[in-house]
């Protein structure tokens, strides 16, 4: 189906939005342990959401995408840098992964929900990883 491929476009822009943040804010050195988490929920997000886009993934990339805004948004505090003292304004920090994580989280979940089980003739959400028969390259 080729609705996903809007949420899934729209979550690549923000993974990427993620992985620049660092450089952006400026706090790759004061709070190193943010930094890398923003590396890897970047990476994670846009290989998911590409990959997702492409049709080369099924439903369980979106689901994965999701659940990484999900984590983006408990991140600061489960991570401890949601009062880092030192970078000079966490609260903007923070105030950015809750919102770009849930609108990851959202726009996951929106794809997800756009896939539907074609195969079997339901409108129930197909919940494999694998892409669905439509969506794979033709060899």
């Amino acid at each position: 189906m080729r609705d996903k491929v809007i949420p899934s476009v729209a979550a690549v822009a923000l993974g990427l939005w993620v992985l620049a943040t660092p450089v952006i804010f400026v706090f790759f050195k004061a709070v190193p342990v943010a930094a890398l988490n923003h590396l890897i929920v970047g990476i994670a997000v846009v290989a998911l959401a590409m990959s997702r886009a492409v049709g080369r993934m099924g439903v369980g990339a979106s689901w994965a995408v999701a659940a990484l805004g999900l984590w983006l948004v408990a991140s600061p505090w489960l991570l401890g840098y949601s009062n880092a003292e030192a970078y000079a304004n966490p609260g903007l920090l923070v105030a950015n992964d809750v919102v770009v994580g849930g609108l990851l989280a959202a726009l996951g979940a929106w794809a997800a929900l756009l896939t539907r089980d074609v195969r079997q003739g339901h409108g129930h959400v197909f919940a494999a990883a694998m892409p669905d028969e439509h969506e794979r390259p033709h060899q």
